[in-house]
């Protein structure tokens, strides 16, 4: 059922809808791709509405103002995955199905979502958080 991850907080949906092909038959890949779009476009997108929602209400305390502070912090948690939240919370709730970050935020500016210049600042943002997300795994070994 494809309500049971909402009801659960189980996000198994929202990472499944992000597929790659790294071996194998292409069209599965797209069969499912197809599948996966029309349940969350069905019903004027109330699926991928629900979904934006529900990520919206969990992750609101997590990003409220922080002070500056000599504090460690976890970098993962609290700076390279909120792009990445926003931006999908954003294409779905204007009924575009998110893939990549760098497709989605095409996709937006080309339905005029955002203006061409906010396209370029969403670029930068997440190109910045996907550094810091690999220095950090470089760091950490």
């Amino acid at each position: 059922d494809a309500n049971l991850y909402l009801q659960d907080g189980y996000h198994l949906a929202s990472i499944l809808r992000n597929t790659c092909l790294m071996v194998g038959d292409q069209n599965l890949v797209d069969a499912y791709r197809v599948i996966v779009n029309d349940k969350l476009t069905d019903d004027d997108s109330k699926m991928a509405l629900m979904e934006a929602q529900d990520t919206l209400r969990e992750n609101m305390g997590k990003y409220n103002k922080q002070e500056l502070t000599a504090k460690l912090i976890d970098v993962k948690k609290e700076i390279y995955r909120f792009p990445a939240v926003a931006l999908d919370c954003l294409a779905l709730s204007s009924h575009i199905i998110p893939t990549t970050v760098w497709r989605t935020i095409e996709e937006m500016e080309n339905q005029q979502v955002i203006s061409p210049n906010n396209a370029h600042h969403l670029m930068v943002l997440t190109s910045i958080s996907a550094e810091l997300r690999l220095r950090t795994y470089i760091a950490n070994g």
